[in-house]
């Protein structure tokens, strides 16, 4: 159950940016207080509870060994993360705002709702703004697909040995002294 949450909290917070974009596009559009505070509101729920949740992963959770057979930086994305997050937004709201206050609500929840559904670990960005750096790990049992947060820019596979499990392929780079 745990992990389930950590999971959820982490693919929520992947839509936090999200929030903040479409607080200011709900601002451009003049749109009611009440609904650009609740998502202002949401975002930085959402980014808190995350953060809490990965220091406390971070800190607590046992280090585990691991092999790993090739690993590969996974930081190109971002890119294509803002413009993925800034064109939909670019014309998601009709001038008259007041007719379509509720496609707009419906709009803001939407991340969510795909947040549910989604398995794949996608890159945060609250990390990155962090300096955390991602990286694809494939161990010796051919066991592949897992992404690997790090602080440490990893040049040699060799140099993961231990790792937290956040959820079932997000890992940790567990830096042991």
């Amino acid at each position: 159950m745990p992990n389930f949450i950590q999971r959820l909290l982490y693919n929520f917070s992947t839509s936090s940016p999200l929030y903040f974009l479409y607080v200011l596009f709900l601002w451009i559009k003049n749109a009611p207080l009440t609904i650009i505070f609740s998502y202002l509101i949401l975002g930085v729920v959402l980014s808190i509870f995350f953060l809490i949740s990965f220091w406390y992963c971070k800190q607590k959770l046992p280090n585990i060994g691991i092999k790993v057979k090739s690993s590969s930086p996974n930081n190109q994305n971002f890119l294509w993360y803002v413009y993925t997050y800034i064109l939909p937004l670019a014309g998601a709201l009709p001038t008259p705002i007041d007719l379509n206050m509720k496609f707009a609500e419906l709009l803001g929840l939407l991340p969510l709702l795909i947040c549910c559904f989604l398995r794949v670990n996608a890159n945060n960005t609250i990390l990155a703004i962090w300096g955390y750096k991602f990286f694809t790990v494939e161990t010796v049992d051919n066991v592949s697909g897992y992404l690997m947060i790090s602080k440490k820019d990893i040049r040699n596979s060799k140099q993961i040995r231990y790792v937290k499990r956040f959820s079932e392929y997000l890992l940790i780079h567990a830096e042991v002294k």
